[in-house]
């Protein structure tokens, strides 16, 4: 069973620029439209400290994310989509498919606001977001972590620096591949067994007691 294909196209994006601006509601509108007759139950993102809270979009309520204090600061800032109706359907798309195990696949032209539908997602539920360029000259060190000497209380060590890849991988964040076909087939092969076994193995030549590291996927 595949989950339907979502199309954001040209002629979307065209129609979004047409709109004026009384007709349009940013997605900061849509932050501030939560239901709930409780006070406990109304988003304020200054009152919530953890990240709780729900938000509706197009009159269906999501929870979310109970980020920790720690990665508060990479969740993106949400008012940047101007929320036309396609804007909305597509977004509501894309929340509804966030915790189902079955994968979305958006497709459109460059510049038709894929990515930003992504991030205003991410606003919106307020989960912590990474975002990454790939390219030829990517590496696994580079996308997965490596070994580092690093400075602490005076003295000097290796330690193991996570990539962007294991950091979403282990701490529950979201992470954007910029022209991830354009990744060496290596990289992707050590994330696709990363996915498969829900678990990064990394040899850690720095520790003579343990040699490797196992990490776990954020449940």
């Amino acid at each position: 069973c595949k989950r339907p294909l979502l199309l954001v196209d040209k002629s979307s994006k065209a129609a979004e620029q047409k709109f004026e601006s009384s007709q349009c509601v940013s997605s900061a509108e849509v932050l501030r439209q939560v239901s709930g007759a409780t006070e406990e139950r109304k988003l304020n993102p200054e009152l919530a400290p953890q990240g709780h809270g729900f938000v509706q979009v197009a009159g269906q309520e999501f929870p979310r994310f109970k980020c920790p204090e720690q990665f508060r600061a990479e969740i993106p800032a949400a008012g940047q989509l101007v929320m036309t109706k396609t804007a909305r359907t597509n977004l509501l798309s894309i929340m509804q498919a966030v915790g189902n195990p079955l994968p979305l696949l958006i497709e459109g032209d460059t510049g038709v606001g894929k990515t930003s539908l992504i991030t205003e997602c991410a606003a919106l539920l307020g989960v912590p977001l990474i975002r990454f360029n790939m390219s030829d000259k990517v590496t696994i060190p580079d996308f997965i972590g490596k070994i580092n000497l690093v400075s602490e209380n005076g003295s000097m060590s290796f330690s193991f620096q996570r990539g962007p890849f294991t950091k979403a991988f282990v701490e529950g964040k979201w992470l954007i591949l910029d022209e991830l076909n354009l990744a060496p087939p290596r990289v992707l092969q050590a994330s696709e067994t990363a996915l498969d076994n829900r678990e990064i193995r990394i040899s850690d030549d720095s520790n003579a007691e343990k040699r490797e590291q196992t990490f776990p996927m954020s449940p």
